[in-house]
């Protein structure tokens, strides 16, 4: 640490105030009001974490990292404008944390920078709790305090995931962190290393910070001009005096209110709000006045509001109004309104901001020969009532009403899309697995099919190819319900030993194993229909967490609950998957094993047909047999069964080779001519073999077929069965053998034979 350090704001206990004004509105009568506050240096904090003193919590010692220490160096809006802040601070209350785990965290967003860190007042061994203090090199003005702080905590809560969980609180400027006060338990560690840290503009923080600026400024400038489209629509639509729900809704309500009222919580007395859906502790929702913007994923996965060209959610306080109170159903929320505020609303109003993003919602969109829709009241349930038959038909009712508005706000006309840029196909494995839907994996028991998706999953999270093929790179998920993890442990070891990696390199694939668990993804409701599990909304929870690109289930006799001939039951669930991928943008990977019909027929299916019809994609591992014979154990043939968005019927040739299957190198060019011309060669020097034996051979089938004979024949020199056709077929087209016939009229027999038997040249040369 250096010996020069600047003096922060410091005071014992949180009544501990100079201010002229109480917050009660009161003069404040103690004798230092008005005059500033003591200050602490950096060298002195150091000296407490190393002997901290021991005294009752409401006398203990506090600081704010910052230089301004008048009289209303407690106020955040003072410390905002004049602060100049030199150290970041850390408090972690939650999940019992090792000093390790804290230091780990802190090393891995800030490197070797120095750091402070201490067990608090309130710590026990049994829920530790911690500060920590990282001096800067230079100041941080009170303006930026807060981001750069908020940037922190985002690292910090990614490097743990999830585990290390910051008080948002200390974002605050005026917020006061308690310095070292022994309890109970108390433990401590000082790190000089590499010195104080310098935040430039190319450091992980400032690039957090500037990142979500940017998003914002994005997210705010998009939600502009959204909301301008909306208000001009809006004005076109409203006919002479009416006034519009929407409008007199939000110019009677403001967007903090709204935000307060349903659940989140505001940083202090910041413009930033965290939804009562995020997971993570940073405040992702921003009030921007007459409307907000949300960067959470998890509101996004919600469907609060509407979706930016970027991908975050924006709304005003009516639709806040809409999500909450109407589930958002728009339409509902506007007629709702209208009543109880008395106004008479257009029938073809138009939404501010509500959830019909482009294109316009065709049932909003106005059009003079568009009929006028059923309300939504004719589906919904009249209020509860106490008699059971009753409620059960008021919930039914309820369902249909839920349905009927869902089916109605994804409604469209092509024309909407005009001048829109047409969406890219998004693949995760270009012409085999798309993206955003639900790929079936299937092959028979030990043919490798599980091996070959946990090597997808790898090649996914090393943003390596799979198979000879690129992947979408990025992170991947592999649940198991049929190996454990000593068994997913000792095949990922092949397979980064064949990439020439480490497990290390694998920290963006997470995997868990569901052997012998209840692994069933719905359970199956009277009725026939399907009803999701808590592993389901687990599995959920996960994908919002990792936002990973690929999803493995392995496999479908673990996950699914019903008959897998029933059509209905199939269609639904590989609907309840394909929900997955839409929702959280990723490609869904399904293994399954084939039915026994499937399996003779080489086709790959399993039970109903309703399996392959829902699914895009589907692909089948199988070995290779021919004519009941397996040449070579180690090899596999994966092929493209079915595909919507590309040529089915593409077969890529593997070899298992130490734990790992790979491509096998493609015949092409100078190769293929070459095995072509050897099969002709084979088959014309065994065809005049069998002729000279007396043996005849036919082309058609049967018991003296050419190309299964030679296949199996000693001097064959390895050709295959398929090679044999193809040299045969091109030996009849060329004219170099012919089909002869002899034999009586009623029975005539047909062989294979040369041309001019009597002309040696015609045969082998």
């Amino acid at each position: 640490m250096q010996n020069e350090k600047p003096a922060f704001v410091t005071g014992y206990g949180q009544s501990d105030t100079r201010a002229l004004t109480l917050s009660d509105g009161r003069p404040n009568p103690h004798e230092s009001a008005g005059k500033p506050y003591q200050t602490i240096t950096g060298q002195e904090i150091a000296k407490m974490v190393l002997n901290p003193p021991s005294v009752p919590k409401e006398r203990g010692q506090w600081f704010i990292p910052s230089t301004y220490a008048e009289h209303d160096a407690r106020t955040h809006e003072v410390q905002r404008a004049r602060g100049a802040f030199r150290w970041l601070t850390l408090d972690v209350d939650e999940n019992n944390l090792d000093l390790s785990e804290v230091d780990a965290a802190l090393s891995e967003v800030i490197g070797d920078a120095a750091r402070l860190i201490y067990s608090s007042r309130g710590a026990v061994e049994t829920n530790r709790k911690w500060r920590a203090l990282v001096p800067l090199k230079s100041d941080v003005p009170g303006a930026e305090f807060a981001d750069v702080q908020n940037a922190f905590f985002d690292l910090l809560e990614q490097a743990s995931e999830g585990v290390l969980i910051p008080d948002r609180a200390l974002s605050r400027p005026a917020q006061p962190v308690c310095l070292p006060n022994r309890g109970e338990f108390y433990q401590h560690a000082i790190h000089k290393g590499a010195g104080l840290l310098e935040l430039t503009p190319d450091c992980a923080i400032m690039v957090q910070r500037a990142g979500i600026a940017a998003d914002r400024a994005r997210a705010a400038q998009e939600a502009q001009e959204a909301r301008e489209r909306r208000a001009a629509q809006r004005k076109a639509t409203v006919q002479g005096d009416d006034v519009s729900p929407v409008d007199h809704f939000n110019a009677g309500h403001t967007v903090a209110d709204l935000l307060a009222r349903y659940g989140y919580s505001q940083a202090g007395s910041t413009n930033d709000w965290r939804s009562p859906f995020q997971s993570s502790g940073s405040y992702a929702t921003r009030d921007c006045g007459e409307f907000w913007i949300s960067l959470s994923g998890s509101d996004h996965a919600q469907e609060i509001g509407q979706a930016t060209k970027s991908g975050h959610r924006f709304g005003d306080a009516f639709d806040l109004f809409c999500h909450f109170e109407h589930g958002g159903d728009f339409k509902g929320a506007v007629r709702a309104y209208a009543l109880e505020a008395g106004l008479d609303r257009p029938r073809h109003e138009v939404p501010a901001t509500g959830q019909h993003s482009a294109p316009q919602n065709a049932w909003e969109k106005p059009m003079d020969d568009m009929p006028p829709l059923p309300p939504l009241d004719a589906y919904s349930a009249p209020k509860a009532n106490s008699d059971p038959a009753q409620k059960k038909e008021d919930e039914e009712r309820a369902k249909r009403a839920a349905q009927v508005a869902s089916f109605r706000a994804g409604v469209f006309r092509a024309c909407d899309l005009d001048g829109q840029p047409v969406p890219e196909r998004a693949w995760h494995v270009r012409d085999l697995i798309p993206s955003n839907t639900v790929t079936l994996f299937g092959g028979d028991g030990g043919t490798g099919k599980s091996l070959c998706a946990l090597q997808l999953a790898a090649s996914t999270a090393l943003e390596r190819a799979w198979l000879g093929f690129a992947v979408r790179p990025g992170k991947a998920v592999y649940l198991s319900a049929e190996d454990d993890k000593a068994e997913l442990h000792r095949r990922l070891a092949d397979i980064v030993q064949a990439e020439g990696v480490t497990l290390a390199d694998l920290e963006a694939l997470t995997l868990r194993s569901l052997a012998g668990e209840d692994a069933l993804l719905a359970t199956l409701a009277k009725g026939g229909t399907l009803e999701a599990t808590g592993l389901l909304d687990a599995i959920e929870e996960l994908l919002q967490r990792d936002r990973p690109d690929l999803l493995v289930l392995d496999t479908l006799a673990d996950y699914f609950p019903g008959n897998e001939n029933d059509r209905a039951q199939a269609r639904q669930f590989i609907g309840m998957l394909r929900g997955l991928a839409i929702r959280h943008e990723c490609a869904v990977v399904m293994l399954a094993h084939p039915s026994l019909s499937g399996l003779n027929s080489g086709s790959g299916t399993s039970g109903s047909t309703g399996w392959n019809n829902s699914v895009r994609s589907r692909l089948y591992l199988s070995r290779v047999v021919q004519d009941g014979y397996e040449p070579n154990p180690d090899a596999r043939l994966l092929r493209t069964m079915k595909a919507n968005y590309s040529r089915t019927g593409a077969e890529i040739a593997l070899t298992w080779q130490n734990g790992v299957f790979v491509a096998d190198a493609p015949v092409t060019g100078l190769d293929r001519v070459a095995a072509s011309a050897k099969a002709e060669r084979v088959f014309l020097k065994l065809l005049r073999e069998f002729t000279d034996q007396g043996r005849r051979v036919n082309h058609a089938g049967g018991p003296t077929y050419a190309p299964n004979l030679f296949a199996q024949h000693p001097q064959g020199e390895g050709c295959t069965k398929k090679a044999f056709k193809a040299a045969m077929d091109c030996l009849l087209t060329d004219g170099k053998i012919k089909i002869a016939t002899d034999g009586p009229p009623s029975k005539p027999r047909s062989f294979l034979t040369f041309p001019d038997t009597s002309n040696p040249e015609q045969g082998e040369k």
